[in-house]
């Protein structure tokens, strides 16, 4: 089942890793997928296909691929609509680990609007977020609360 890359907007195989080269291309691939539309559709399920995860983990991962481009919600947020209001340091460790291309896990930010992690690159993660329209100074998001997801 091919998915469609949230940072390259190419349909892959689950089993594809992130290239390097799609992050020198980021902002546009993104901005470009978004306003063609072709951000939509990524399946959960099928992001899911490389090891058996937890019932937390998967509701946790189909949480943040629900989330609308230029969205944000913090690990807090995801971890309740995952059914487990304390485990936001649980959401944290399951976004750094998740290297699936079709989670959107830029979108998943700190309390307060921090931007947090994203596996070392915090530049990819503001990257990602500017080309989706989201609003970064340094490393906070500039009107959180309004870009704030809440399900």
């Amino acid at each position: 089942m091919g998915l469609s890359c949230v940072v390259t907007g190419r349909t892959c195989d689950a089993q594809d890793d992130l290239e390097p080269a799609a992050a020198v291309s980021a902002d546009r691939s993104v901005r470009d997928a978004h306003s063609e539309g072709t951000l939509s559709g990524i399946s959960p399920l099928g992001a899911m296909k490389r090891q058996r995860l937890s019932d937390f983990a998967a509701r946790v991962l189909a949480a943040v691929c629900r989330m609308p481009p230029g969205r944000i919600a913090t690990y807090g947020d995801i971890a309740r609509v995952a059914g487990r209001p304390r485990a936001a340091r649980a959401v944290g460790n399951i976004m750094r680990a998740c290297d699936r291309p079709g989670v959107p896990c830029h979108r998943v930010v700190a309390a307060g609007g921090r931007l947090g992690g994203y596996g070392g690159n915090v530049e990819l993660k503001r990257s990602l977020l500017r080309a989706e329209g989201v609003t970064v100074v340094g490393l906070k998001i500039r009107d959180a609360a309004v870009r704030r997801w809440r399900r």
